[in-house]
């Protein structure tokens, strides 16, 4: 039996899931009968540069722009609509990745990204293969990017998605609520005091960790600023991807300002950094929701980006384990009134505990493996 893991990198999140089930699907298979690959590195370059790095600039330099056409083509007659030329322009901009899938063969497919979907569908559909399709779906709330004729299970975050994903025309019998796949180092229970002291924390001190995401992106140098001139008794982990030079100034600011802070690039130990913390800052992609959930931190969003940040805030926020802070001045402020309130932080905490699935990559496996 041969595996297919597929993601795209168009931002850190649908490689992490990926990941994850790699890592779960390991401890139940052979290494060389799975495969993990970045469907991406199998388009042609300019295709390749719109998705990996022109995305990143268009949700931070345009994100309204960006939030419109997401809810435009998330109405079911404008997607019918655009349907058939989507899947034109991703067949002829991913030959080489049929040609990769061709000639490997893979018995499954899991998938954590809708391009992926719509290529190995088409083969499907045109039985150029025979193989089980399976899509794991990184954000809370469903778009009908993800809905493809041809998938056979879709592994989604939460009931609501499920619902989401039945009003998408998709037969429940089809759907399993697994939870976003984090990896399952997140499923392991830390002791709080004993990892701070790994990092050099001051464990009697509140701990707030700040995640720009997988890039960089975010207001972080501004939170930074507005929560030293707060002047009140924290330290900050603040994790800032493969920004360089935003980890420059945020240590040259934590100095000017005389706060506790430490700086770190891209770090593999996230779930080691949730569980020293007492709050999340960040973001809100569907995969750092889902760790933070498995990790029972509350979580203040910051500035969410129209789309899919916007509707997985929204829901969390919902759900009382998260807050969403419309701007740095909103966002420093929650956290002040945080430190101040600690009850509240403990229901914050309660309510990401009943979202947590912190199993979620094994659930993903079984499932598969049960039914090959």
């Amino acid at each position: 039996m041969k595996y297919l893991i597929v993601y795209a990198s168009a931002g850190a999140g649908h490689r992490k899931a990926a990941e994850a089930i790699h890592e779960a699907l390991l401890e139940r298979v052979d290494k060389k009968d799975v495969a993990i690959i970045d469907s991406l590195d199998y388009t042609n370059a300019f295709f390749r540069w719109i998705y990996a790095r022109k995305y990143i600039t268009f949700v931070n330099d345009l994100p309204n722009i960006w939030g419109f056409f997401y809810y435009l083509l998330n109405i079911r007659l404008i997607y019918r609509l655009i349907r058939f030329p989507r899947r034109v322009v991703n067949v002829l901009n991913c030959r080489r990745f049929e040609d990769f899938v061709l000639k490997n063969r893979p018995d499954v497919v899991i998938s954590t990204h809708f391009m992926a979907n719509e290529i190995v569908a088409h083969l499907k559909r045109n039985n150029k293969i025979n193989c089980r399709l399976y899509s794991a779906v990184t954000d809370y709330r469903m778009h009908f990017f993800w809905v493809t004729l041809g998938v056979d299970c879709y592994f989604v975050a939460a009931e609501q998605t499920r619902k989401d994903l039945i009003g998408c025309g998709i037969s429940k019998d089809k759907i399993f609520v697994t939870g976003i796949p984090i990896s399952p180092k997140f499923s392991v229970s830390l002791n709080k005091q004993d990892v701070k002291s790994k990092f050099g924390l001051d464990a009697s001190l509140f701990t707030a960790l700040i995640i720009g995401g997988g890039f960089g992106v975010g207001p972080v140098e501004e939170l930074v600023k507005k929560i030293g001139a707060l002047k009140i008794d924290l330290q900050l982990l603040v994790v800032c991807g493969y920004n360089e030079k935003l980890r420059e100034k945020i240590k040259l600011l934590a100095d000017s300002f005389n706060i506790k802070a430490k700086a770190y690039g891209f770090v593999d130990n996230i779930h080691e950094l949730m569980s020293a913390s007492d709050i999340l800052v960040t973001k809100s992609g569907g995969l750092t929701s889902a760790e933070a959930m498995a990790k029972a931190l509350p979580t203040v969003f910051v500035s969410p980006i129209p789309g899919q940040e916007e509707r997985n805030s929204s829901f969390l926020q919902a759900n009382n384990a998260a807050f969403i802070a419309g701007d740095v001045d909103s966002a420093s402020e929650k956290i002040k009134w945080i430190i101040q309130a600690r009850g509240e932080l403990g229901k914050m905490g309660i309510a990401a505990a009943k979202m947590a699935r912190p199993d979620s990559a094994k659930d993903i496996v079984n499932i598969i493996c049960t039914q090959m």
